[in-house]
């Protein structure tokens, strides 16, 4: 099974091994830690599932579904080949892990620089390719200087934090946001004129400068310049 760090390859390749046994069972695996969901099969009438640990550590679930009712003999089966899979499937999540964190600011949890240069070379692409529009737009938060200075790298820190989670909560699925450096962020909205992601901005920067924000009973105030 592990001809591939990639989880969905390794769950495919166990369902078609399991099928060679258990003819027409359909696999569903589900990881909500890790954000996967992997499908191979129809949803039937019948299902057993079983959680996946090792050494203590979740890696998940899997249901396995067919027409006809699992016999204590297909789930003893089941339960054996389950063992050859624990170890890849282990390795694939934490593969998988480790990208995310390489391309996540660890402070934030939004995209980093080497992930923004990315997907803004391949944005570049896409859009000169289809003669479209994108809208790239930097800004940083005003006066993070006296932020730091009056409450403390605390309170910067987590106003970085509170900025961070409202751009990434106004932004469309398709479009990206990440920290460029400090306190300094980048936003990209694909197939956009300049217009409307200003408008989206305004709209961004008017909540923020009147959503009150406090650090340890002290008002902050945040606003941002793009």
């Amino acid at each position: 099974l592990q001809s591939s760090l990639q989880t969905s390859d390794i769950i495919q390749a166990f369902a078609r091994e399991i099928r060679r046994l258990l003819p027409k069972v359909s696999i569903r695996y589900s990881n909500k830690a890790h954000d996967v969901l992997v499908e191979d099969g129809s949803h039937f009438q019948h299902r057993t599932s079983y959680e996946l640990n090792l050494v203590g550590d979740s890696l998940g679930e899997i249901a396995f579904y067919r027409q006809r009712a699992f016999t204590e003999k297909d789930e003893a089966l089941i339960e054996i080949l389950l063992c050859a899979l624990i170890y890849p499937l282990r390795n694939s999540l934490l593969y998988q892990q480790a990208l995310q964190q390489a391309l996540k600011d660890p402070l934030t949890g939004v995209n980093n620089r080497a992930s923004m240069n990315a997907y803004l070379k391949q944005q570049v692409s896409i859009t000169e390719r289809h003669k479209a529009s994108l809208s790239v737009i930097m800004f940083d938060v005003d006066k993070f200087k006296n932020i730091n200075d009056t409450y403390g790298h605390q309170a910067g820190d987590k106003v970085i934090k509170v900025v961070a989670k409202l751009l990434s909560s106004k932004i469309r699925e398709v479009d990206f946001v990440g920290r460029y450096g400090g306190e300094e962020f980048v936003m990209l909205f694909p197939e956009t004129p300049a217009e409307k992601a200003l408008a989206v901005l305004d709209k961004i920067r008017d909540y923020m400068a009147n959503t009150p924000f406090r650090f340890k009973e002290k008002p902050v105030q945040i606003t941002i310049s793009m």
